[in-house]
């Protein structure tokens, strides 16, 4: 239940999710988009007819992960948190409506997730989710961004038989 682990849950959960999406390639081929962890792969100048298209895809990229520790009144709750991007991009000559592509990713992926809220059976997307797409786009190229929370496992301590004191307090 890593964040590594919830990045590979989300692709396969994405790959299911947009799979009936139809977008223009850069070879005005028609495809959904591409479900890619981490990065888009590096490009090789010398060998271009190998080269897969890029556009359309979603980037599932991991940002962050951190601990959270809840005191409140009564019980408290502990639990870890994973930040994660969905950085999407399709490719239009369409200056007035390529920008749609893109929210319509993001309108599906954010619909599908909410009403799941639990993907691989472990992993939960909380709020909030927000997606924004810069003004700058860099035509006709077309990108956005989803930025997600998601609730994972945190790490348990290990309990240990000894009984120990540390700088005064006592340990079990």
């Amino acid at each position: 239940m890593s964040p590594v682990d919830l990045i590979d849950a989300i692709c396969e959960f994405l790959s299911v999710s947009v799979k009936d999406l139809q977008l223009k390639t850069q070879k005005d081929d028609i495809r959904p988009p591409q479900i890619i962890a981490g990065f888009l792969p590096h490009k090789n100048p010398k060998k271009p007819e190998l080269q897969e298209e890029d556009f359309p895809f979603v980037i599932v990229r991991l940002i962050s992960f951190e601990d959270i520790s809840e005191k409140g009144g009564g019980a408290g709750r502990d639990y870890a948190q994973a930040i994660v991007k969905l950085v999407i991009g399709t490719y239009s000559h369409d200056s007035q409506d390529g920008w749609r592509d893109v929210a319509n990713i993001a309108t599906r992926v954010w619909i599908d997730l909410f009403k799941k809220r639990v993907i691989a059976k472990r992993y939960r997307v909380e709020y909030p989710c927000w997606f924004e797409m810069p003004e700058v786009q860099p035509y006709p190229q077309w990108v956005g961004e989803m930025t997600t929370n998601w609730i994972i496992a945190r790490p348990l301590e290990e309990i240990y038989d000894k009984e120990v004191i540390l700088d005064g307090e006592f340990f079990r």
